[in-house]
C-alpha cells in the first residue's frame, strides 16, 4: 500500500511540474521531460548519483527492486476519443551483456491493466557493456481501448530478470493525440 501511495504521489508531483502542451489543429501533444536531478521527481529508493548520463542523478533498478523512474498522465475526458502515440527516449546502461532492461508503458483503468507495451533494449544491436545507449521508439493506442472512466498511461523503467543493474536517465515520454 505505501508503495502505490509514493508512487502516486510522485506521478502527481510530475504531472504538475515537468509537462508541456502543445495544439496543431486535432492533435495534441503532452511533452514529459523527467528530471533526474529535481529529487521532488524521483523514486528516492532508485536514485543513484555519479556517472549519469547528463546531470549527476540517474535511476538504477535490478530484478529485486524492478521499477525505477517513470511518468505517469490520467487521460482527461476530452482526449478519451482520440488515438494516442505514445514516444519514449531515454538513456540506458547495464553492466553486462545481453541487456535484460526495458522501459514499460502500461494503460490502467479501474479494472486493472489493458495494454501492455515494453520498449526493450535488447533491441539495441551496437551496444558495449557499461556505457550509455538511447532508446528511442513510439507504440499507438487505439481510441477504443479509452472507454473506461479512469485512464492512467504510465511509463517506467523495469528489469525483470538478470543480476547487474539497469540504469536509466533522461527520460522522456511524447503523448501525442490525434483523430
Amino acid at each position: 500500500m505505501k508503495k502505490i501511495i509514493l508512487t502516486t504521489l510522485v506521478a502527481l508531483a510530475i504531472t504538475i511540474s515537468c509537462s508541456r502542451y502543445k495544439k496543431s489543429g486535432d492533435d495534441v501533444l503532452l511533452i514529459a521531460d523527467v528530471n533526474m536531478e529535481n529529487r521532488l521527481l524521483n523514486f528516492e529508493t532508485t536514485l543513484k548519483e555519479n556517472n549519469a548520463h547528463s546531470g549527476q542523478f540517474y535511476s538504477s533498478i535490478d530484478s529485486v527492486r524492478q521499477y525505477g523512474v517513470g511518468y505517469s498522465y490520467i487521460l482527461p475526458d476530452s482526449l478519451k476519443t482520440k488515438n494516442l502515440t505514445l514516444y519514449i527516449s531515454a538513456w540506458v546502461r547495464e553492466s553486462e551483456l545481453p541487456l535484460e532492461g526495458a522501459i514499460a508503458a502500461a494503460v490502467e483503468t479501474t479494472k486493472g491493466n489493458v495494454a501492455w507495451y515494453t520498449f526493450d533494449a535488447k533491441k539495441i544491436t551496437t551496444y558495449k557493456a557499461g556505457e550509455w545507449v538511447q532508446i528511442k521508439d513510439s507504440v499507438t493506442y487505439e481510441s477504443t481501448l479509452f472507454n473506461q472512466p479512469h485512464i492512467d498511461v504510465r511509463v517506467f523503467g523495469l528489469k525483470s530478470k538478470g543480476k547487474d543493474m539497469f540504469d536509466i536517465d533522461d527520460l522522456q515520454v511524447k503523448y501525442k493525440f490525434s483523430k
